[in-house]
């Protein structure tokens, strides 16, 4: 068998444990977590110069927190409090700061970063509405599997927001994978064919965490061959825009299911 099949995926590691952890870790370190600066609402940096225009926007600013190289922040959409952190590069660590936050009571998540294009041309908003699993951190958390689904509410809220702001967006699936030196000419075709948007790393397992743990999970992503710094500014301060704007129709879908 191959190890990474036979993973009972329905045996969670107890939440409690993990946040006890937590708190461990920050003991052990002289951190005093303020529980009252913890949101349900997280965005999930996956580039840096997302980062950046994110706290920007949200006029963030660093709280306690366990990690010594990845701070955490707080920040306000219009008033709506959220976290923000960088969780990348790769499914593995996006997948340990959600279980993390999660923890801590994060319910909604927002991945915020960048992709290289699969079947799209230029530089594009891309939505993933699904994920294709090329990577191995989605097989600890579901069935083996080829796909992977956002979270309804958090595409719909996602995409009226674009709709709303007037920034053009592409929807539909992307490709996830740990190995983006291994983006081979024939894979690109195999996933071209299938007409998979653009090729990420974190997407699929920021997804698969979301679906294990039973909170909700979307993504935004820049695509495009020239994701490289600088970034265009325009396509980057819209993907940010979008993502914000959602921050607030979520919190209303929250408070009004």
């Amino acid at each position: 068998m191959i190890p990474l099949l036979e993973h009972d995926h329905d045996e969670k590691i107890p939440i409690e444990g993990i946040r006890r952890e937590i708190y461990e870790a920050a003991e052990r370190n002289g951190i005093t977590l303020e529980e009252e600066r913890f949101h349900e609402t997280v965005i999930l940096a996956l580039n840096v110069s997302m980062l950046q225009r994110l706290l920007e926007e949200t006029s963030a600013r660093q709280i306690p927190w366990i990690y010594r190289m990845r701070p955490l922040y707080e920040g306000y959409v219009d008033g709506v409090p959220v976290n923000i952190i960088w969780a990348a590069p790769g499914a593995p660590l996006a997948a340990y700061v959600m279980e993390h936050l999660i923890a801590m009571g994060g319910r909604v998540f927002i991945g915020v970063g960048t992709a290289g294009n699969v079947s799209l041309d230029g530089m594009h908003v891309v939505i993933p509405t699904k994920a294709i699993r090329d990577e191995g951190t989605s097989y600890h958390y579901l069935p083996p599997g080829e796909i992977v689904n956002a979270s309804e509410d958090v595409v719909e809220s996602l995409s009226m927001s674009a709709k709303e702001l007037g920034i053009p967006v592409e929807m539909g699936p992307i490709w996830s994978t740990d190995a983006p030196l291994r983006e081979t000419p024939s894979a690109m075709e195999r996933y071209r064919k299938k007409g998979v948007l653009a090729v990420d790393m974190e997407t699929s397992a920021i997804f698969a965490v979301a679906r294990h743990r039973g909170v909700k999970a979307g993504c935004i992503l820049l695509s495009g061959h020239e994701v490289q710094h600088p970034l265009p500014f325009d396509l980057r301060e819209a993907t940010v825009k979008i993502a914000l704007a959602s921050v607030k129709s979520l919190e209303s879908l929250e408070k009004n299911p």
